[in-house]
């Protein structure tokens, strides 16, 4: 069976940086079919790395300031992250995209096979606040629904 992993990524404590840490807790109320297994990384840095390796496929959701309204959700693959005015917040020692280059240029063999990212634009990071703004908050079903159309196979969009 291939080994499915999805990643949230987010500060707690600021805002709607927390936004991927919340869809996991969605995606766990939810439920998932056999061989997703669930993380929640925090802020990872270069440790993504080390949390994708074994999974056939991977799947990243994280804040994100792409310069779209707040709540929109982005879905695209690694290759069109440069395409795509997608870069995860720097609360992370090193961005996801950094990292992901980064990993793919030393360890190839050791990357998934697909290797997708959901990203959902921000409203306001503010520190020591657990709560998603409004907008943010309300694109949860979205972004759940974006990360299951992604196990079904669907294609990025953005």
């Amino acid at each position: 069976m291939a080994l499915v992993k999805i990643i949230g990524c987010g500060n707690p404590l600021a805002g709607d940086d927390g936004v991927g840490l919340k869809v996991i807790e969605e995606l766990k109320r939810w439920g998932l079919p056999p061989g997703v297994r669930l993380i929640s990384a925090g802020l990872p840095g270069l440790t993504i790395l080390d949390l994708m390796r074994g999974a056939d496929q991977v799947i990243i959701v994280d804040a994100v300031e792409a310069g779209q309204k707040p709540g929109t959700v982005i879905h695209c693959k690694e290759t069109d992250l440069a395409r795509v005015t997608f870069r995860s917040l720097s609360l992370h020692n090193i961005g996801i995209a950094e990292a992901l280059s980064l990993g793919r240029l030393v360890e190839p063999e050791a990357f998934p096979r697909r290797l997708d990212i959901v990203g959902v634009q921000i409203a306001e990071i503010t520190w020591g606040k657990a709560d998603l703004s409004p907008l943010v908050a309300a694109a949860l079903p979205l972004a759940v629904h974006t990360v299951y159309n992604i196990l079904k196979g669907g294609g990025p969009y953005a």
